[in-house]
This record gives C-alpha cells, structure tokens and sequence, in this order.
C-alpha cells in the first residue's frame, strides 16, 4: 500500500509541474515582443510608436528629427514584421 501511495504522491506531482508548465507556456505564447518593441499609441491628435510622434501641425511643432525617428520605427517594424 506504502508503493502505490508513493507513486499517487509522484504522479500528483507531475501533474503540477505539468499545469505550471502549461500555464507558463500560455502566458509566452500570449506574448508579443512586437508590442514590447514597438509600443504603437496616441499623444493627442498625433500617432506615436516608441514614443515618437509621426506627424505635425500649424498649432504643434514636432521636430523634424522626432518625426524621422517615428518613421525609421515604423520601417524597422515593417521589415521585421516582413521577415
């Protein structure tokens, strides 16, 4: 009886670190490193990716080495995206 507890106990063990992993693999499965990357959003009426603006108006001067820099991000994130 002694053995066949045992083996329960093992069994039961397993079948933890199973569900753990599992779970953890779900979780990196759900992962995007895109969106890591390149975090994509708003600033007002201007659309940003990694911070930067990608545009300007007559009321709001962007820089023009902040624009370049947004649409270098959003190239690379194509190129990437397309490999």
């Amino acid at each position: 009886m002694l053995l066949l507890q045992q083996h329960v106990e093992e069994r039961d063990g397993l079948l933890t670190a199973m569900n753990r992993s599992n779970q953890r693999k779900q979780l990196l499965q759900n992962t995007s490193v895109f969106n890591d990357a390149f975090k994509i959003w708003h600033d007002g009426a201007f659309g940003t990716i990694s911070g930067f603006r990608l545009g300007r108006t007559a009321e709001v001067v962007v820089e023009w080495d902040e624009i370049n820099a947004a649409w270098g991000q959003a190239v690379l994130l194509l190129v990437t995206m397309a490999q």
